[in-house]
């Protein structure tokens, strides 16, 4: 969109998925369905020397699970985790990023 300031760039997504597992043999890593909102817009002077960019990702701050471990057997009766790839009951998550806002400025030589 030009204007007298300059030209913007507006851009707005939403990205849904749906729960999954992160290891098919095992429900121990499992995330249920998320939504993640982004926006960004950018600018341009009219000479084109500045520009600025503001991004805001995951700005309903979802936390959802990327990637993992799971070297554990199992639950036992009483809900504890039980000994899996050689002997070891190790079961992390690693999360995705959480709300962030990036602002970039520059300029053009």
């Amino acid at each position: 969109m030009e204007t007298e300031l300059g030209n913007f760039v507006f851009n707005a997504n939403y990205y849904y998925r749906d729960d999954y597992l992160l290891f098919e043999t095992s429900e121990l890593l499992a995330q249920d369905g998320y939504g993640m909102v982004n926006v960004s817009v950018m600018w341009e002077s009219l000479e084109g020397d500045w520009y600025a960019s503001l991004h805001g990702k995951n700005l309903t701050d979802e936390e959802y699970l990327v990637g993992g471990y799971d070297f554990v057997g199992g639950l036992d009766g009483s809900g504890n985790l039980t000994p899996g790839l050689g002997g070891d009951v190790t079961l992390i998550g690693y999360y995705g990023d959480p709300r962030t806002v990036h602002l970039t400025v520059g300029y053009r030589f």
